[in-house]
């Protein structure tokens, strides 16, 4: 894509960083989520509910938690990812604090 002169979008990272998140494939989501603050891209709800996902999907909620609250933006959907994040890991807790 960017060979052809194309710069992705937040949508397009959107899409990739899903596609990682189901295959459990971190460390190119990690690669995807530094290429995205190196950018300066901004971090909007869709594209912060991706890395959410991303991380959480892979096991590491401490960073799906550090993305979170980085948003300048939430949403239902994020707050959603995040409390999905804690129960999923065992964090219950932390789930219903959240919640």
């Amino acid at each position: 894509m960017r060979e052809s002169g194309l710069e992705p979008d937040s949508a397009t990272f959107v899409s990739v960083l899903s596609a990682f998140a189901q295959t459990g494939a971190i460390s190119l989501g990690s690669w995807v989520h530094q290429y995205i603050v190196c950018e300066g891209i901004d971090l909007n709800v869709k594209l912060g509910t991706a890395l959410i996902n991303l991380y959480s999907r892979c096991g590491d909620v401490g960073k799906a938690r550090e993305v979170f609250d980085k948003m300048k933006e939430t949403n239902v959907a994020a707050w959603t990812a995040m409390i999905s994040a804690y129960g999923t890991h065992g964090y219950g807790k932390e789930a219903s604090i959240t919640f």
